[in-house]
């Protein structure tokens, strides 16, 4: 297999190099605003914290690598790890360090699949169960933040946003049960189905000629199954791992400033940082995950500076070590034939 592994464009490139531009600018704006203090309190913290602290962030960065290319070796049948390692280091560098960088890391994925001798129907199948996994995990990691800030921090929330975080905790579990019963495939022979109708009544039919095939779209749902009935401890347990080691690196980062708040009000802190950081605007949600997650930290009584500290140390574990991984790994990548 010769499949083109896909490249970033001047465009892409460009844009790339304005979000990263403006993440340091939000990051300059708003992380005095979230903690009430200046970059140089933030700095003097991030000074004290132990040498041995960025260690330990490097480690758990090292970790979420090895979890997620188990993850994607599992879901890709033919695959194996030792192909998966540097395909899912690149793609993660290109999904955090690239606004909109998702669909780039999918396509990398399925070129080095292909270069492997994977199936194009396996290699669709299994990046379709990698994304089931992530999303899955991300829908029930939601309640179980909003559940965390009403139990760990009772006080801090107004009636109104704990009504709101109540709903959205209720609302996540519901997409994903709703997801699970539309693909099943009945339901999701008559979507596609009514979908492709819709599209006739309004003259859009020549939109899906040639290009989609409800039976080959439900080969590709019969795979998945299949697959993450073998595999799916390991598909599912990849992303479940990575928010742990996440967690973990969180935990680090607070210890290395002398921050300390309940594990229970850390998830929060956690979740909301994660969140912001699927907001596209930035690379990874730069700036606005390390903001959001100081101001979340001061309102829990943590110290304003160690908590601007904090939140750029996860940024180490979460951002820095994963680019440069990525960076590493890809001229191994573009060589594999």
């Amino acid at each position: 297999m010769t499949e083109p592994a896909p490249r970033l464009t001047r465009g892409r490139l460009a844009l790339t190099a304005a979000s990263c531009v403006l993440a340091l600018a939000l990051l300059a704006v708003l992380m005095p605003r979230a903690t009430g203090v200046g970059w140089d309190a933030v700095l003097a913290a991030l000074r004290a914290a132990p040498p041995l602290s960025l260690a330990l962030l490097v480690l758990l960065a090292l970790g979420a690598l090895g979890a997620s290319a188990t993850g994607t070796a599992g879901a890709i049948r033919g695959l194996g790890l030792r192909r998966a390692l540097p395909a899912s280091a690149a793609a993660t560098a290109v999904s955090v360090a690239v606004p909109g960088g998702a669909t780039i890391a999918a396509g990398l994925l399925y070129a080095v699949s292909r270069r492997a001798g994977v199936s194009r129907a396996d290699t669709i199948a299994g990046l379709v169960a990698v994304t089931v996994a992530e999303a899955a995990v991300g829908l029930l990691l939601v309640p179980i933040g909003a559940l965390c800030l009403l139990l760990g921090a009772p006080g801090l929330l107004g009636p109104g946003a704990a009504a709101a975080l109540i709903a959205l905790g209720l609302l996540c579990p519901a997409v994903l049960a709703a997801g699970a019963l539309v693909l099943r495939p009945a339901p999701l022979r008559r979507l596609l189905e009514g979908a492709r109708e819709g599209l006739e009544g309004l003259g859009l039919g020549r939109v899906l000629e040639g290009r989609v095939d409800i039976d080959d779209v439900l080969d590709v749902r019969e795979r998945v199954a299949s697959r993450l009935r073998t595999h799916g401890m390991v598909v599912l347990g990849a992303p479940l791992a990575i928010r742990l080691l996440q967690l973990g690196a969180l935990l680090v980062a607070l210890h290395a400033v002398g921050v300390v708040v309940p594990s229970v009000q850390a998830v929060g802190v956690l979740v909301l940082g994660r969140l912001l950081a699927l907001v596209p605007i930035t690379p990874g949600g730069a700036g606005l995950a390390e903001a959001g997650s100081a101001a979340l930290l001061v309102a829990l009584g943590a110290e304003r500076a160690a908590s601007g500290a904090a939140s750029v140390l996860v940024s180490v574990m979460t951002l820095l070590v994963p680019v440069v991984l990525g960076v590493l790994a890809a001229p191994a990548v573009l060589r594999r034939r």
